[in-house]
């Protein structure tokens, strides 16, 4: 899917401009907006100019964030799928020695998905935090 994010030029917002941008939108959401026909709402005009002309360095630290967040999420699929693979070579060694070591075997490989099932759920509990 084509995305214009990679066109955008700004510098990306800072946590300054982000604050200012929320607190800018609680103000125009309280003001007392005119009533139709009674002209223009000019404050609420203003505020929605001023935070336009930001949205560029917004849209900005959003495309980093999200580089980012998938940047970390492949190194962690990354780190899970070669542990995994660590812990079935043991497994398979084991089971190739026979004997009471295909019972280790099986062990290895249960401990090992419990244990990327475990890591996975306290990566979700960390970004929804």
């Amino acid at each position: 899917m084509p995305t214009h994010l990679n066109e955008i030029k700004s510098q990306p917002a800072t946590d300054e401009l982000i604050a200012q941008l929320a607190e800018m939108v609680q103000e125009r959401l309280a003001h007392e907006h005119p009533k139709p026909g009674h002209g223009e709402d000019f404050y609420c005009l203003n505020h929605t100019a001023y935070m336009g002309e930001r949205m560029g360095n917004v849209l900005a630290r959003l495309r980093e964030a999200e580089a980012a967040a998938a940047s970390i999420a492949a190194q962690a699929r990354r780190e899970t799928a070669q542990y995994f693979a660590r812990r079935m070579r043991m497994a398979q060694r084991a089971e190739e020695d026979g004997g009471s070591d295909a019972r280790k075997a099986a062990f290895i490989i249960a401990e090992t998905v419990a244990e990327v099932l475990a890591r996975d759920a306290a990566n979700v509990q960390t970004a929804d935090a």
